[in-house]
């Protein structure tokens, strides 16, 4: 990207030798060349990154090949998207700003993504953009407590921002919702599995019911074949930054380059927040599914620190 310099290096120490203490190498090097930022990137974990972008590559032509009409194009779109990334892992970033400044000749509407207004769903929604296809964006909203007032202000703003429509459903099962809050709330189950389970329902449901054939989610995991779900009747799910094989700080960059720093909330929903605050059993299996990305090599180790802090502390 204009401005920025990426390093590429061997292996994961000889990032750690170039970033320095605290980010300080890279910060000097940035001001010694007056470039805005400094990349450095594993040569490994780019071969991470290929592996499994082949992978989810193979899985999705198997499936074009027994599709048509408005469904085999965004396929197609998507298949061209991830073969950019497949050959330029790096320089795919830029090709995603460029394309979002373009007037495409013909976009495909017929999609939608599940939108929780965080920084994954939200540059699912770009990468989309970026490649001619406009969704339509759902939002389920159980209350408050799982989606805060400040985190549907940043997604009106941001749909709003890019044009997209933004709806905004029930859970397809109210009562089993408010269950799971009860239960979490009284240290009888972490909430986040139910709930997570509950918001992928009411969408493909709302889908299958308005038509959509392809639905979107901003998930990093899992990677590779996995990251395509053609098991539901009638609707296909896609977990795009999975699929394209990205990081936390891959998807926070393009949010962050084309809406600005949108400061969702830190980590998870004020009733994970609540149910860590009040049980050490709720922080231990929060820190275990933080954990789980960060051995996934979806999460740097120094952003899963500040997560892990406000687990612990907030």
């Amino acid at each position: 990207v204009k401005g920025t310099l990426v390093i590429t290096v061997l292996d994961r120490p000889d990032k750690t030798a170039v970033i320095g203490v605290g980010g300080r190498l890279v910060a000097s090097l940035a001001r010694e060349l007056d470039v805005r930022a400094v990349y450095v990137v594993a040569a490994t974990d780019l071969m991470v990154t290929k592996i499994r972008v082949a992978r989810a590559l193979r899985k999705l032509e198997s499936i074009i090949k027994n599709l048509a009409g408005e469904e085999s194009k965004i396929l197609l779109r998507l298949k061209e998207c991830a073969t950019k990334r497949l050959k330029d892992p790096v320089g795919w970033v830029e090709q995603v700003f460029s394309n979002l400044k373009k007037n495409l000749d013909e976009e495909v509407e017929s999609a939608c993504v599940s939108l929780s207004g965080g920084i994954d769903s939200l540059a699912t929604t770009l990468i989309l953009l970026s490649i001619g296809i406009r969704p339509i964006t759902v939002t389920v909203n159980p209350g408050p407590i799982i989606l805060p007032s400040k985190q549907i202000s940043i997604i009106e703003k941001a749909c709003k921002a890019v044009k997209v429509k933004n709806v905004f459903i029930n859970p397809v099962d109210a009562q089993e919702f408010a269950e799971n809050i009860k239960l979490a709330l009284s240290g009888l189950r972490h909430p986040c599995k139910k709930c997570s389970e509950i918001i992928k329902k009411s969408v493909v449901e709302w889908a299958k019911d308005k038509g959509f054939k392809v639905v979107f989610f901003g998930s990093l995991l899992p990677t590779g074949g996995f990251s395509i779900d053609d098991s539901r009747d009638e609707v296909l799910v896609i977990h795009l930054p999975a699929m394209l094989a990205l990081t936390k700080g891959l998807t926070s960059y393009i949010t962050r380059s084309v809406l600005g720093d949108l400061k969702p909330y830190p980590y998870g929903c004020p009733l994970l927040t609540e149910c860590n605050r009040r049980y050490k059993s709720m922080k231990l299996v929060s820190i275990k599914r933080l954990l789980k990305k960060v051995r996934a090599g979806v999460i740097e180790p120094a952003e899963a620190l500040k997560k892990l802090k406000f687990i612990l502390y907030a």
